[in-house]
């Protein structure tokens, strides 16, 4: 026994110093090990891929510069373009090269800077929880060189909530929507907010706050409420004032909560949250229906399945493609020049997610817009909203990580580097 005990003590700091270096080798000559990778720089097939991931995991440590990989490009995402943190971006706007952010939750700024006590006088932003209400500045917006706030509000020491559109610029609220019925039951987050400009006209997707609300649900293939319904607004009612704020032209329904809308050569493109799952890629046709609440992928939040997979082509149309499980898209927009290039003669644009945590490239035929490709390219942030510079870059939001700008370059001009 002592001659076993001494032989423990003396050996047991080589022993283990040996144990230890044998894992180690045994790690690092593994074939798919990044560090072995990145110092023997192997370039087969396989490898380079190995490699560009450990090289995009080690500059993804720093604080401001995040690199991903989709199939054939490398996206850079820089944060010093704007260092603060965002929550819930309300608007993305670049004004003479300047960057300006808003926050949703920004509302009582907004208030305050632009006199909107006067503006909406006995109302205020619905922003407090109740029953299940959420508001606040939903988007702002430039149209024609008029700055615009989307608001969820109330009236005063009442029970009205509605959706409202205000011409900041001018002072002047443009677009009333009525009281929602279900006001005990509402969550504001489901309210929409996407637009876009089409035809010197504008529009604004007016989302339904219906998950709990049969009420409010009803309203949204009711052509006389503006609820659930993709509405065009001209310049004669936005700017000029010539137009009852009361108004509104339906351009399409059937929808429940887009958040982002984009005109592609003058073909418009929406994202739309489903409930659970059944997130959608819309393409938009004037007078159409898109289903919302009888036709859906997703179940309900309590997982029955209520909704038609698919409905009456000659009443409903189908979106071009269905998200299953939900991503929680976001935003749409254009693809950069670069990326538009490389897969010529298809279209394309960009998707952003919250739930997701992605980009999604989505490649398409443009004569039957048939989609060829939907390639997700993971970020582990929650993106919310885009925008560009003069140079054609995106500029990306996100909850919590601040705002991005973004490079892409191809694959082989980074290994050429």
């Amino acid at each position: 026994m002592m001659i076993k005990s001494l032989i423990s003590r003396k050996y047991r700091i080589p022993i283990l110093t040996f144990l230890i270096g044998a894992l180690l080798m045994f790690v690092f000559l593994r074939t798919d090990n990044p560090l072995r990778m990145y110092l023997y720089n192997i370039k087969d097939e396989h490898d380079i891929m190995t490699r560009f991931a450990m090289m995009d995991t080690l500059a993804n440590q720093k604080a401001t510069v995040k690199k991903f990989l989709s199939n054939d490009f490398q996206f850079t995402f820089d944060s010093k373009i704007y260092n603060k943190t965002t929550r819930k971006t309300g608007g993305l706007i670049m004004q003479d090269n300047k960057l300006l952010v808003f926050e949703q939750a920004d509302i009582f700024k907004i208030w305050k800077t632009y006199d909107l006590d006067t503006v909406l006088p006995n109302i205020e932003p619905a922003v407090d929880e109740n029953g299940g209400v959420y508001g606040g500045a939903r988007k702002v917006f430039e149209f024609k060189n008029n700055l615009f706030c989307f608001l969820t509000l109330k009236e005063k020491n009442g029970n009205c909530f509605f959706a409202s559109i205000v011409n900041l610029t001018l002072k002047k609220e443009v677009f009333r929507a009525p009281c929602i019925p279900d006001y005990k039951q509402l969550d504001f987050n489901e309210v929409g907010g996407g637009y876009t400009e089409y035809n010197d006209s504008l529009l604004f997707a007016l989302g339904a706050p219906s998950t709990y609300g049969k009420m409010t649900r009803d309203l949204i293939q009711n052509i006389n409420s503006p609820y659930g319904k993709i509405l065009l607004f001209t310049k004669e009612q936005l700017i000029e004032g010539r137009i009852s704020k009361s108004s509104f032209e339906v351009f399409s329904i059937g929808h429940r909560n887009i958040q982002g809308l984009l005109n592609l050569n003058n073909e418009i493109f929406a994202v739309e949250h489903g409930p659970r799952g059944g997130d959608e890629i819309n393409l938009i046709e004037r007078n159409k229906n898109y289903g919302w609440p009888i036709v859906s992928l997703g179940l309900t939040y309590e997982f029955e399945n209520v909704y038609l997979p698919v409905g009456d082509s000659t009443k409903y149309t189908l979106p071009l493609f269905s998200f299953l499980p939900s991503a929680a898209i976001s935003d749409i927009i254009d693809c950069p020049e670069i990326i538009k290039k490389r897969y010529y003669p298809l279209e394309s644009f960009i998707v952003s997610s919250l739930r997701g945590e992605s980009l999604y490239i989505v490649l398409f035929t443009k004569q039957n817009h048939r989609v060829i490709s939907v390639e997700k390219i993971d970020t582990h942030m929650r993106l919310r909203q885009f925008c560009k510079n003069s140079k054609d870059q995106l500029i990306v939001s996100t909850d919590d990580h601040g705002v991005y700008e973004i490079t892409v370059n191809t694959l082989l001009n980074v290994l050429q580097k």
